[in-house]
């Protein structure tokens, strides 16, 4: 049988050590030298909109996942405890095999694989759990190896109030772009929330006879296990969560859209226009962190604004940065951010 890799191993042994060799992040000696950023204008405000942000936790384990790239893959009759080892040293997320999978399932997990380019979930749904009658799911921040029992588990009926998400959820985006009307909801009524359901949680459990989703007058009636009734109600969280952030957004281009500006702009970088319309209007307005190298000091030559609306104006801040820049908001910030950032 062969092992993981030393330099994985290395990695895990370093993980637990007490001490740290990297420097401190304030030890930076250009860091005092360095004028302000438009990231530095509104640090409460960004702080406010990453905390508010519709995916939960567990969510954002799931997008890792299946956005972190595997590359020459090479497993040979390697059983589950080194599988998951190497898993959790290439993801940095914590791993954990169920008690009921070690019992009754694990003498007879040996993989062998030879994969290049792959996701970790392609990983972990194809090679390690599906082939073997095992499923995985994230609790609490841990990847659980699980067996299709304690997934399935006892059948039972339960009822879910989904009143509020009963409009066609798959009308509201979470990111909108501010110079976009607000449209109204649209499309059919509660159904398509099952159809979510069924494609969010454990897809292929719903193929089974004995287990139903359907919504009823605003009740959402499940009839399936109790780790399928638990992994809903993370889903629902998750989505009005989601759908509080939206209706955030929406009131606050309401307010763009109600709010003139001034400008007389001769020779001053994008930022500076920026930070002189946040000050003007006490909105948080900022350049997207991932953005701010490129196009915090593209040059303004020559702006004139009189009595203008603010979604105007920062549209026409946003051509000076480039065509694939735009303006989106989250919660309270409006935040000019390129394209390909926009989910």
């Amino acid at each position: 049988m062969k092992t993981l890799s030393c330099c994985v191993l290395v990695c895990l042994l370093l993980s637990n050590t007490a001490g740290c060799c990297c420097p401190p992040p304030d030890s930076n000696p250009c860091a005092q030298d360095r004028g302000p950023t438009a990231v530095e204008l509104a640090p409460p405000a960004r702080a406010k909109r990453d905390a508010a942000s519709y995916l939960t936790p567990d969510d954002r384990i799931v997008v890792a996942l299946s956005k972190k790239r595997v590359k020459g893959l090479d497993w040979e009759e390697v059983n589950l405890d080194a599988a998951v080892t190497y898993l959790q040293a290439i993801t940095g997320h914590k791993f954990h095999i169920s008690p009921k999978v070690r019992e009754e399932m694990f003498e007879d997990v040996i993989i062998s694989a030879q994969l290049d380019d792959v996701s970790v979930k392609t990983i972990l749904e194809s090679v390690v759990t599906e082939p073997f009658e095992m499923r995985w799911e994230v609790r609490k921040g841990v990847i659980w190896i699980l067996t299709n029992e304690e997934i399935d588990g006892d059948i039972r009926l339960r009822y879910f109030d989904v009143k509020d998400l009963s409009v066609n959820i798959q009308n509201f985006s979470y990111n909108k772009f501010i110079d976009e009307p607000v449209k109204a909801p649209s499309g059919p009524p509660a159904r398509d929330l099952a159809d979510d359901i069924r494609k969010a949680v454990h897809p292929t459990y719903w193929d089974r006879e004995d287990v139903t989703i359907e919504v009823r007058n605003g009740i959402l009636i499940v009839r399936g296990s109790k780790a399928v009734h638990d992994a809903i109600d993370r889903w629902l969280a998750s989505e009005r969560e989601r759908r509080a952030v939206n209706d955030a957004g929406k009131a606050l281009q309401a307010k763009f859209a109600k709010t003139n500006v001034n400008l007389s702009v001769r020779g001053q970088s994008l930022r500076d226009v920026i930070r002189t319309l946040q000050i003007q209007t006490g909105f948080n307005l900022m350049i997207d962190p991932r953005s701010v190298a490129e196009v915090e000091r593209n040059p303004i030559s020559v702006l004139e604004l009189k009595d203008v609306p603010l979604t105007t104006a920062l549209t026409m801040l946003a051509s000076y940065a480039g065509p694939q820049y735009v303006w989106l908001y989250r919660n309270n910030v409006a935040a000019l951010t390129h394209k390909e950032h926009v989910q």
